[in-house]
């Protein structure tokens, strides 16, 4: 969701002229500000569900096996929903498309290149960084992980 922002590039939020180029005038339209708003809640909320989706695996997995374990669990987790957000966001494929397996696979290997694991690894360390963020703010002690 956070990769939704990107569709904001034409978006104009603020002008500068040539000839005042200190001096802004910021956008007077509502509807440029209620879209971003829309965005935005969509953005906090699908990362709280989804923080709050990752906890849940992170204190079941530490419950049953250990705390390291766990640890290394989120890390593969946030690593495939790193690759699934570029598969979506910059390939189009949707779950559907596995019906389809050969050009699934095609357009994976196709897509595979330097671009797309910087992103992935871009996606999983936002992914690993906002869930332990989350984890240290929300426990009652420090060293309670």
């Amino acid at each position: 969701m956070v990769a939704g922002f990107i569709h904001y590039d034409k978006t104009d939020f603020s002008m500068s002229s040539y000839a005042y180029p200190n001096m802004y005038a910021y956008a007077t339209s509502i509807v440029i500000w209620i879209n971003t708003m829309y965005v935005l809640m969509g953005v906090v909320l699908s990362n709280i569900i989804g923080i709050l989706s990752l906890k849940i695996i992170y204190h079941l997995i530490a419950y049953k096996i250990g705390k390291t374990l766990s640890n290394i669990a989120i890390l593969i987790i946030s690593l495939l929903s790193g690759y699934a957000v570029y598969i979506g966001k910059f390939l189009k494929l949707n779950s559907w498309d596995v019906l389809n397996p050969i050009s699934f696979v095609s357009k994976l290997i196709n897509g595979t290149n330097v671009f797309a694991i910087q992103f992935s690894l871009l996606m999983a360390t936002y992914i690993v960084a906002t869930f332990f963020i989350f984890i240290i703010i929300t426990s009652e002690k420090l060293g309670n992980l």
